[in-house]
């Protein structure tokens, strides 16, 4: 679209890479200690002109000779960003843009702001609220608004930081970001039901019995063996009822992390 990139711009394609740069930049910009960052002489840090974490990626001729110091970390910065952005992409930028341009002409999208067209395109991130979130999701099969049980799910998803957000609309959704419009707009509706617990029972559906007793094991403790389960087409979580807040969230990270790439039918 025509827009220069910067350092700052970095943070999209990379996190870590850019974090550690953009402190170079702002050491290498510094009027308080020129040519230092942290405290230490920029060509202490054993930077040379090469792309990092990419030693074979000379950015110049001999770059992997030719030492960072504080007189050219400017032009060492410039040099990785159009690497990033510029000549080192530059082919596969220009075919990016000749297929889409067969979809939808790139000049079109001049009209939109950055942020919305990244919204257009990532969907949305929004922060949650026990509120929000009552207002927004469906309880159903054994579940309603007003169910302790539910209570402590709504409190465990208003606590998480963007990235356990992002890992659990991935795990219920198959997308780490929800559509235009937020929670409120994604279709089907976000749905919680109760899941009775299944991992406790035998291959011939009996409950277990303690060692040495006749009885069946408490079922609520049962309950904490089974984990969460979605079906990512109705955007459907199957929550069994835990003992306590803190083993439901235990639970449902787990489910969150381990079962990204799990696919079972039921």
């Amino acid at each position: 679209l025509g827009e220069d990139l910067s350092i700052y711009d970095l943070a999209c394609v990379d996190g870590q890479m850019s974090k550690s740069l953009t402190k170079l930049y702002e050491a290498a910009h510094s009027d308080s200690e020129p040519g230092k960052m942290d405290g230490v002489p920029i060509e202490d840090l054993g930077l040379y002109f090469t792309l990092p974490g990419h030693d074979g990626y000379e950015l110049c001729p001999n770059g992997a000779d030719r030492l960072v110091t504080g007189k050219n970390v400017r032009d060492f910065l410039d040099k990785v960003l159009d690497a990033y952005f510029g000549s080192g992409t530059a082919k596969q930028f220009s075919k990016f843009r000749d297929g889409f341009e067969e979809v939808f002409p790139l000049e079109k999208l001049a009209i939109f702001k950055t942020d919305e067209i990244d919204t257009l395109f990532c969907g949305q991130t929004e922060k949650w609220t026990v509120e929000m979130l009552s207002d927004c999701l469906k309880f159903d099969h054994g579940y309603t608004a007003t169910s302790p049980y539910i209570k402590q799910f709504l409190h465990i998803l208003a606590d998480f930081d963007s990235e356990e957000q992002r890992q659990f609309l991935k795990f219920v959704t198959g997308a780490p970001r929800l559509p235009p419009g937020g929670l409120s707009a994604l279709n089907p509706k976000l749905t919680i039901v109760r899941k009775n617990f299944s991992s406790a029972r035998d291959s011939a559906g009996n409950t277990p019995r303690s060692e040495g007793m006749h009885t069946p094991v408490n079922e609520l403790v049962l309950e904490n063996y089974d984990l969460p389960s979605v079906m990512t087409c109705a955007n459907y979580v199957k929550l069994p009822p835990y003992t306590s807040q803190a083993v439901m969230r235990e639970k449902l990270m787990y489910a969150m992390k381990e079962g990204q790439h799990s696919f079972n039918l039921s």
